[in-house]
């Protein structure tokens, strides 16, 4: 009767993400991918480029969408991403303009200078493409300042597409500063802002909860923000790992949602944990943090049309060149 090898025998996979709730099954070994042994290397999300890029012996890690398609439309194709989205998010609470300033409503944005921690940064992209598609705001006359939203921040990386009105925040500067003096009228941030909590900021979007409810029932997109990127070579010598991998992230992410829906005793330091939760199911479904391109193609579709819109390509991408191994499996 053959055996079952054990797990410490089977090829290893290396992948760097963070430590989230949907990945923590993989890394506790509640969840197991068949034939492979996952090492799971979890990590602060914004040194994750790095250790995948330069370092062989991570296969697969987390990247941001703007990342992954930048580095695909300079050449890389030795790269292919799996629909594991392992960050996800609205981003109508971060939107802000200066308390007592120019820019009091949304319609305000349009001509305003507006302080980004960077211009083609993905969460950014969508909050900037939401704000044109849903309010109909119109960026042409706008002005970009970019750095660091707090803190002395060095340099900023310059990086923007050629005939936008975009400055840079000097060394030692930061926006929440340039904001409270003036010097800038609204940020986008999905960072709090220090301006917001001394009261020198204040939120354009009300009722946050009531604009995503009406975003996500005009669109059913939920914005898509970090992917599983791995090495195509890996894929195509051994077929089987995609399927794998597919799997056993999608389990994990299920049990860590069924975790969040258990409210006997809550895994989450959140102590009215039952109400967002019950509110994610309502409108979302019970399957609140979708994997695959079934219930997320419309949204790669609308970041990669926002890519050229502002930018970032000057050739649109498409969700076959992101994910080429998907229509195999």
């Amino acid at each position: 009767m053959p055996t079952t090898p054990s797990r410490s025998a089977l090829p290893t996979i290396r992948i760097a993400c963070g430590a989230y709730d949907r990945v923590a099954p993989l890394a506790d070994g509640h969840v197991t991918a068949d034939g492979y042994r996952l090492e799971m290397q979890l990590m602060d999300p914004h040194d994750l480029p790095g250790s995948f890029l330069t370092c062989e012996d991570v296969a697969m890690a987390e990247l941001s969408l703007g990342q992954y398609v930048q580095l695909l439309a300079a050449g890389r194709d030795d790269l292919v991403a799996l629909p594991i989205f392992l960050a996800m998010g609205f981003r109508f609470d971060a939107v802000y303009g200066a308390r007592g300033g120019p820019v009091s409503t949304i319609s305000d944005l349009d001509g305003a200078r507006i302080g980004v921690p960077m211009y083609f940064g993905t969460s950014i992209t969508w909050i900037r493409g939401v704000l044109e598609d849903f309010y109909g705001v119109d960026f042409a006359r706008s002005r970009w300042v970019v750095g660091a939203v707090d803190g002395a921040a060095g340099e900023p990386r310059r990086h923007h597409p050629a005939g936008a009105d975009v400055s840079y925040v000097r060394p030692g500067d930061c926006l929440s500063a340039m904001l409270r003096r003036g010097e800038v009228d609204a940020l986008l941030s999905y960072e709090i802002p220090s301006a917001y909590r001394s009261g020198h900021a204040e939120r354009l979007i009300a009722d946050i909860a009531a604009a995503e409810t009406a975003y996500h029932a005009w669109t059913g997109i939920i914005p898509l923000v970090h992917c599983l990127v791995g090495r195509r070579a890996d894929f195509a010598n051994d077929p089987a790992r995609y399927s794998s991998l597919t799997t056993a992230f999608t389990a994990a992410k299920d049990m860590a949602l069924a975790r969040l829906g258990d409210m006997s005793c809550f895994t989450t330091s959140l102590p009215f944990l039952p109400r967002p939760v019950e509110r994610a199911v309502e409108m979302l479904g019970v399957d609140f943090w979708p994997y695959g391109l079934e219930r997320n193609r419309k949204a790669v579709e609308t970041f990669l049309d926002y890519t050229v819109r502002h930018g970032l390509l000057s050739q649109q991408l498409t969700v076959a060149d992101l994910f080429p191994f998907e229509a195999m499996h």
